[in-house]
């Protein structure tokens, strides 16, 4: 499959050279962002127990076809295509995540059927250190027992949860910014800069800023 003459049959969108530009452009990113976690406070629950229960070993590629066996990764998907073109990001935690003082502003729970039962002790205990929990759609069973998961968080539609996320940013000064401009902070100061769609923009910082650029790894000193 990797002889030349299959691999001309794939005709991308990209060509070799864009390709190559492209995961440079993405490694100086991650290389420079690696370590440190979103200031946004909010943070998908990758409930991995949902995939496990309903597995089904199979050689016809079932799981791909089963609406209910890939219900994690559809809501994954949906998630991302309410938040993300709105400019609202998110980081993802497991259940090794919630160990000990875990804080966010916001865990949501993706629309699943079954959870573990220690990963809702742990969900219950983020909310009592008053982090938010929302479960999308509908409340999940525990796994061990088969009985629904009771007691912390509050369910919400993806539209409720996209628009509860909206009013918290357009409450932030960033919105003065014109509206394909998106500004994520990172705990480690940096503040990630980027355009969502392809017109041309400008921004002008109000106090002094390091300026990296991904495109060829230089850095300059903008701002008054």
């Amino acid at each position: 499959e990797y002889d030349k003459v299959s691999l001309a049959k794939y005709k991308g969108s990209m060509s070799q050279k864009d390709s190559v530009y492209f995961n440079e452009y993405i490694g100086r990113i991650a290389s420079l962002l690696e370590g440190s976690r979103c200031e946004n406070g909010t943070y998908v629950y990758y409930a991995v127990e949902d995939v496990q229960v309903k597995f089904i070993p199979s050689v016809c590629g079932r799981y791909s076809k089963d609406k209910e066996l890939s219900k994690l990764d559809d809501s994954l998907t949906r998630i991302s295509e309410c938040l993300l073109p709105k400019g609202i990001e998110y980081a993802f935690c497991d259940e090794g995540d919630l160990e000990g003082e875990f804080t966010a502003k916001r865990i949501v729970v993706p629309e699943i059927d079954f959870i573990t039962a220690a990963a809702a002790e742990k969900l219950q205990k983020a909310e009592s250190r008053g982090c938010e929990i929302v479960f999308l759609m509908n409340r999940p069973r525990l796994v061990e027992t088969g009985e629904q998961q009771e007691g912390a968080g509050k369910v919400l539609s993806y539209e409720e949860l996209a628009e509860a996320e909206l009013a918290e940013r357009k409450a932030k000064q960033e919105l003065l910014l014109p509206d394909n401009i998106y500004l994520q902070h990172y705990e480690n100061g940096f503040l990630y800069v980027y355009n969502n769609n392809l017109s041309a923009c400008f921004c002008t910082p109000l106090r002094k800023y390091v300026c990296y650029d991904p495109c060829d790894g230089s850095e300059s000193v903008l701002g008054p």
